[in-house]
């Protein structure tokens, strides 16, 4: 049994993670909503109405897959340890993530937790950033090759697994107020797609002459930054259907 630990990566398409792991025995999906994370200054009520949006979709596909999101509310490392301890797990699977220093300082904490207790931690790339380069020397060539990489199916299915979620915190619970925001963007990956085509085929149109006002930019800018930054659509996914697109006016 392995843990696939979803973070920036809130989709079952085209993602190395589940597709790995779940090639080689059961799987369980986890989210952890980590209250410090939450507090940095960098995080609001939006993000997170967004966030439960796309964890509500993301539980259907898993779902339909046979194994429903599992969500627990803890420090990572509190949480992880309390599955280890109930469930015989033989490696963590986790995309590389590229957030806040938070983030970068917590993924340090896990891999020596981990370490400790002799259970592998898979990090692939993701997105096509590369850490640990001496120099950028070769940068581009190696993001184009990461994203002409075929996309990844979902798997056919999960096993299902027996174990429960903790109910979705309130906003209260992690120092969000309602900042009033009615015209956020909404989560989700069907938000994403829809999206990605509005642009491609109708929004984007003018997207070179009107990008740049804040009068025009609203509708004729893509808008799928938040869909990439919680990974509801990958990049490469993004990258092949503007390729398919490009090819279908080229030959009109």
């Amino acid at each position: 049994m392995q843990i696939v630990w979803f973070k920036r990566d809130l989709r079952i398409n085209d993602h190395v993670c589940l597709s790995q792991a779940s090639s080689t025995g059961p799987v369980i999906p986890l989210y952890i909503i980590e209250p410090k994370l939450w507090m940095s200054p960098d995080l609001s009520h939006r993000h997170y109405e967004f966030l439960k949006e796309c964890l509500a979709e993301l539980n259907d596909h898993l779902t339909q897959l046979g194994q429903p999101l599992i969500l627990k509310f803890g420090e990572a490392e509190d949480v992880l340890k309390q599955i280890i301890e109930n469930h015989p797990i033989k490696a963590v699977w986790a995309h590389q993530e590229t957030w806040n220093g938070w983030t970068y300082q917590r993924d340090i904490t896990i891999r020596r937790f981990l370490k400790q207790k002799k259970i592998p931690f898979h990090e692939p790339p993701h997105n096509g950033v590369i850490r640990c380069l001496d120099n950028r020397n070769g940068w581009a060539a190696r993001w184009y090759q990461s994203m002409k990489k075929p996309t990844l199916s979902p798997p056919k299915s999960l096993t299902p697994i027996n174990i429960t979620s903790d109910p979705l915190p309130r906003p209260s619970q992690l120092g969000l107020d309602n900042d009033g925001c009615k015209l956020r963007q909404h989560g989700g990956r069907s938000k994403a797609i829809e999206l990605m085509e509005s642009f491609l085929k109708v929004r984007g149109k003018n997207y070179t002459k009107e990008m740049s006002s804040p009068v025009t930019a609203f509708e004729s800018c893509s808008r799928l930054s938040p869909h990439f930054a919680f990974g509801t659509l990958s990049i490469r996914e993004a990258f092949h259907r503007a390729q398919a697109h490009q090819k279908i006016i080229k030959e009109l």
